[in-house]
C-alpha cells in the first residue's frame, strides 16, 4: 500500500452568531502516473493506483437516494447518482451536465435547455426531457408536499400549482421532445441556470412503478449520474461505485465511495476514527479537537481553514406576537454581542455575521452593513420598551429552538440566552430538539423562535436575501 499523506481542511462557517466546521481529507502525492480506472477514465498524474481510490466518510442515515419527494429525507449521494441539468464546480463555475447548452428568449422569461442525446439510466432506459418535466411537476404537486418547493417559486404558476389553485401541468416546465426542455419564469430570473444545479432527475418509469420506494435499495435504484448505488445497509453503510453507463461530462475518478452511516441520536467519534484510519474525511466541531490538531506535529499541517457560505441566524415568527413587531426583532439584534460570542463559545470556528451574506459571496458588504445590528444594549432596551415591554415586563415565554445541534452551537445559543437576559431582562429558554420535531414545527408554523444555519444553494445574492 502506498504511503498515506493526510490533508485536513478546516471550514469556518460564517454565522449570524458564527460557527465553524473542520474537515480532514486523505490525499496521496507519491503514486506514479498513467493510471486508468475501471470505467476507462485516466487518473491525474499524481494519483495512486485505482485500487486505492476509495473515499470513506461518515454521514447521517436517511430515507431516499433521491430528491423526488423530499429534500430533508435524502441520503448522502443524491448528487453523485442522479444527474442535474447543470453543475457548479469547486470554483463555483457553472458547467453543463445533462443539458449541453441553453438560451433565454428576448422576453427574459423563456429558457430553452438542450438535453444531451443518448443519456441513459443504469438500467438502459433513455433519460429524456420528459423525466425532468415529470420531476418538476412532482415537486410542484400539492399531493407531494415537497419540502423544498419554495426554491423554484420563480417558475411560472409554481405557487398556484403548489396551492392547488391550478392543475399540475400548468407549471412552467415543458418537454417539447426528448432533448428539449423549456422553462418559463414569472419574472426575469438570470440565476435560473444556477438554480438548476439542484435539478436532480427522478426516472419517471421507476417512480411510476415503485413510487418513492424506487430510491431505497440498489435493486430498484437506477442511476443517471457518474456513480451508482452498489450497496445500502440501513443504519450501517452506503457504497457507491462508478456508473459504467454514464455518458455525461463529470467523469468519476474514485473507485468507491464508502459512507458509514449514523443516526441523529448518536454522533460518531470523528477524530479518533480518523486517526485510526477508519475514515478519510471528517468534521471537527469543537475547539478542543481543533486545538489538539493544531498542537499535533503530524496533524497540524493537515488543517486548512476557509469561510463556508453558511450563516447561522435567529428565525422568528413575524406573523404573530411578539416578533410581528419589528422593534422587538431589532431589540434582539442589538442585544447580542457577536464579538463576544466569537471570543468565547465560537472561538476559532466562526466569524461575526453582519448580514446573511458571508465575505466573498456575491454582493456581500459586511463593513457597510455592520451598523444595522451593532451591539447596543441601550438602544435594544429602548426599542423593546417602545414595543410595549419596558425592562422586559410582559414579554411572553419563548424558547430558542435548535435543530439537533452540536455542543458548540448549544453553547452559543446559551450565550445568546444569557445576553438577552442581561441586556433585555427577558427569560428565553433553549431547546435542542430532534430534526424531525423541528422540521414538523417549522412546516406547521408552530415555531416561534429558532437558531438555524442556512448554507447557500446557488451563488447569487438573491439566494441568501430571499429566505
Amino acid at each position: 500500500m502506498p504511503p498515506r499523506i493526510l490533508q485536513i481542511f478546516l471550514i469556518a462557517i460564517w454565522t449570524g452568531t458564527a460557527a465553524g466546521v473542520t474537515f480532514l481529507v486523505v490525499q496521496d502525492n507519491n503514486s506514479p502516473s498513467g493510471y486508468v480506472n475501471t470505467v476507462g477514465n485516466p487518473l491525474p498524474t499524481d494519483a495512486a493506483p485505482p485500487e486505492y481510490q476509495v473515499m470513506t466518510r461518515f454521514e447521517r442515515d436517511n430515507q431516499y437516494m433521491d430528491r423526488g419527494t423530499s429534500t430533508y429525507k435524502q441520503a448522502f449521494g443524491v448528487a453523485l447518482v442522479n444527474e442535474p441539468l447543470t453543475r457548479v464546480d469547486k470554483d463555483f463555475n457553472l458547467n453543463p451536465a445533462a443539458a449541453t447548452h441553453w438560451e433565454v428568449a428576448d422576453d427574459n422569461l423563456t429558457w430553452t435547455y438542450h438535453i444531451k442525446e443518448g443519456l441513459i439510466f443504469s438500467d438502459g432506459h433513455p433519460l429524456t426531457a420528459y423525466d425532468y418535466e415529470a420531476t418538476f411537476q412532482r415537486w410542484a404537486d400539492p399531493e407531494t408536499g415537497f419540502d423544498f418547493e419554495w426554491y423554484f417559486r420563480s417558475i411560472r404558476n409554481w405557487a398556484d400549482v403548489v396551492a392547488g389553485r391550478v392543475p399540475v401541468d400548468s407549471v412552467g416546465v415543458h418537454a417539447l421532445n426528448d432533448t428539449t426542455l423549456v422553462f418559463i419564469t414569472s419574472r426575469p430570473t438570470p440565476y435560473l441556470p444556477l438554480l438548476l444545479n439542484k435539478s436532480w432527475v427522478t426516472p419517471k418509469h421507476l417512480f411510476d412503478k415503485y413510487g418513492p420506494e424506487w430510491a431505497t435499495r440498489p435493486e430498484t435504484h437506477k442511476a443517471s449520474g457518474p456513480y451508482r448505488l452498489l450497496e445500502w445497509r440501513k443504519t450501517d453503510r452506503i457504497v457507491l461505485v462508478p456508473n459504467d453507463t454514464y455518458r455525461g461530462p463529470e467523469k468519476p475518478m474514485l473507485e468507491r465511495v464508502v459512507v458509514k452511516l449514523f443516526n441523529n441520536a448518536v454522533t460518531p467519534q470523528f477524530l479518533p476514527a480518523y486517526e485510526a484510519g477508519e475514515v478519510d474525511y471528517i468534521p471537527l466541531e469543537n475547539q478542543a479537537e481543533i486545538n489538539r490538531v493544531k498542537s499535533d506535529p503530524m496533524l497540524q499541517d493537515q488543517l486548512n481553514a476557509y469561510v463556508d457560505f453558511s450563516t447561522y441566524y435567529l428565525m422568528m415568527d413575524t406573523y404573530n406576537p411578539p416578533f410581528d413587531d419589528i422593534r422587538v426583532r431589532q431589540a434582539f439584534g442589538h442585544a447580542i454581542e457577536q464579538a463576544a460570542l466569537i471570543k468565547s463559545a465560537l472561538r476559532s470556528i466562526g466569524l461575526p455575521a453582519t448580514s446573511m451574506m458571508p465575505p466573498g459571496f456575491p454582493a456581500a458588504n459586511p463593513e457597510g452593513l455592520a451598523s444595522l445590528q451593532a451591539y447596543d444594549p441601550e438602544q435594544a432596551r429602548t426599542l423593546l420598551a417602545e414595543a410595549g415591554y419596558p425592562n422586559g415586563k410582559g414579554f411572553p415565554s419563548v424558547d430558542i429552538w435548535l435543530r439537533q445541534e452540536t455542543p458548540v452551537i448549544r453553547t452559543a445559543a446559551e450565550a445568546v440566552q444569557a445576553m438577552l437576559r442581561q441586556n433585555l431582562n427577558i427569560n428565553v429558554g433553549v431547546s435542542n430538539v430532534e430534526r424531525k420535531v423541528f422540521l414538523d414545527a417549522m412546516s406547521s408554523r408552530r415555531l416561534t423562535l429558532g437558531m438555524v444555519p442556512y448554507q447557500y444553494d446557488y451563488i447569487d445574492a438573491g439566494n441568501l436575501l430571499t429566505i
